[in-house]
């Protein structure tokens, strides 16, 4: 992980895993501005959540059995959601530091500006829908979406993002 200053263009800082490798950087809302969930490289399917300040993975959260394809932080708290090849999207939180839902047959998933709404690709028997879950009262496995919208010719949907307005 390299840190760059952007208003001098210069790269202030490195930072190395060699044991797990890095991928998917994102930056957490630490006071410090100096913690990050990452993936690991490797067939652990590892997500760390790393303190830059003394370089040091505060926690590991396992559970994806197949290599992690993105992380998304909420933008208002600690929760996140990882997005893996083994078709599950996985709600954590890095406060409480433990799963908190389990959605399967998905592909990826992202939060809205406001952090009350996750929306994920959601694949079955060859179709794909965007369901809209509310984060205002927390997660639950199997919890069901309050929208549902089928994409009507869409062969490979690999990412969903929320416009800011």
């Amino acid at each position: 992980v390299h840190l760059y200053d952007i208003e001098e263009g210069k790269k202030v800082t490195s930072y190395f895993n060699k044991r797990f490798g890095v991928a998917n950087v994102r930056f957490t809302h630490s006071e410090s501005g100096k913690t990050i969930i990452c993936s690991s490289r490797n067939e652990e399917a590892r997500i760390m959540y790393w303190s830059l300040y003394d370089n040091k993975i505060l926690m590991s959260f396992l559970g994806h059995s197949d290599e992690i394809t993105g992380l998304e932080m909420n933008p208002v708290d600690d929760t996140f959601a990882s997005m893996s090849k083994d078709n599950t999207v996985r709600v954590w939180s890095l406060s409480d530091r433990k799963l908190l839902a389990i959605f399967s047959n998905c592909k990826a998933a992202a939060f809205d500006g406001t952090g009350t709404v996750l929306g994920i690709i959601h694949n079955q028997e060859g179709k794909q829908s965007i369901h809209l879950f509310s984060t205002k009262n927390g997660y639950q496995n199997e919890q069901k979406p309050f929208s549902v919208f089928l994409v009507e010719k869409a062969n490979d949907l690999k990412n969903i993002k929320f416009s800011p307005d």
